[in-house]
C-alpha cells in the first residue's frame, strides 16, 4: 500500500483496472487511508474488457502517456498483447496473484511481458523491466 501512497503524490496517473465491484476496491483502499478519485477506480460495473479500458485509457491521457499495465492473470495480458493498437501500454504479470508457477515460467515466451515481483513492485519503476 505504501507503494500506492507514494504514486499518489507523484505526476504519476493511477488507475486500479478490476474484475471486482469498484466499491469494494474504495472500501479497501479508504481503509488503508488512500483516496484514489472515483473515475480512477474502473470495476466490473463497467462491463467491458480490460483491453477496452486500457484503449480507452490510452485515448484519454495526454498524448505521449505510457501506460503501465500490472495485472495477476496472464489471460488477460495475452489478450492485450493481440491488439495492434495497443502495442505501446506495458505489460506486467504479477507474480503474487492468479497465475501460476507454470504461466510465471512461460512469461518468457510472450515477450514484451515482464513478470513483476511484489519486491520489484514497491521499488522504482526502473527497477521493473529486469
Amino acid at each position: 500500500m505504501e507503494k500506492v501512497k507514494e504514486l499518489m503524490v507523484s505526476e504519476v496517473k493511477l488507475f486500479i483496472v478490476t474484475t471486482k465491484e469498484g466499491r469494494f476496491v474504495r472500501s479497501l483502499l479508504q481503509k488503508q487511508g488512500v483516496n484514489l478519485p472515483e473515475a480512477n477506480i474502473i470495476g466490473k460495473e463497467c462491463k467491458r474488457p480490460k483491453y477496452e479500458t486500457l484503449r480507452i485509457l490510452l485515448a484519454e491521457l495526454d498524448e505521449g502517456a505510457i501506460i503501465w499495465f500490472v495485472e495477476d492473470r496472464l489471460k488477460t495480458l495475452l489478450s492485450v498483447q493481440k491488439q495492434p493498437d495497443l502495442k505501446e501500454v506495458e505489460l506486467f504479470l504479477a507474480d503474487w496473484g492468479y497465475n501460476t508457477q507454470k504461466e510465471r515460467d512461460s512469461v518468457a515466451e510472450h515477450p514484451p511481458i515482464h513478470l513483476l515481483s511484489s519486491t520489484q513492485f514497491c521499488q522504482d519503476f526502473s527497477g521493473w523491466k529486469i
